[in-house]
Order: C-alpha cells, then structure tokens, then sequence
C-alpha cells in the first residue's frame, strides 16, 4: 500500500521548546490543537516554511523529523508532515 505525506512546515525550533517532541495527548482534539499551535508557533520563527492553508484534524496524523542545528545554542530543526493516503 502507498502511503503519502504532505510537508505542511519546516522551521527553526529555538531552545527549550517542546512543542515538535509533546507526545503526551489526552485526546484527538488535544493532538489536532497542539499541531495548530505549533503551526501558529512556527509563523512567528525565522527561518520558517509554513504552509499556511494546512490546518490539523483530530482525525489526522502527523509525522514530525528533527535534527539538532546550529543557527542558535541548543536549537533544531524540524520538518512536519500530514498523511493524505
């Protein structure tokens, strides 16, 4: 089976923000309101790449790919993407 993921944003995650690693989710709607948040987060980070017409489900899942970088002390990388199949 084919499975297809759509990258909705690519950005800088400064020191000590734990949005990109939170996995402890009550619920569907908790997920679907943390990944918005990270997406609102994300438009405020220079560099970003932020597809703004992308809005999380509850139904949704999400991959999300992180490396350390070095633009700032202790900051990463990170590339999220939504399944679409």
């Amino acid at each position: 089976m084919d499975t297809r993921w759509e990258i909705f944003l690519a950005y800088i995650i400064m020191p000590n923000t734990v949005y990109h690693i939170y996995t402890g989710f009550t619920d569907d709607q908790q997920f679907a309101d943390v990944m918005n948040q990270t997406i609102e987060y994300a438009k405020t980070v220079k560099p970003s790449n932020v597809d703004t017409s992308v809005t999380i489900k509850p139904s949704d899942q999400v991959i999300t790919l992180s490396t350390c970088t070095y633009e700032y002390d202790g900051s990463f990388f990170a590339v999220m993407a939504r399944r679409v199949k």
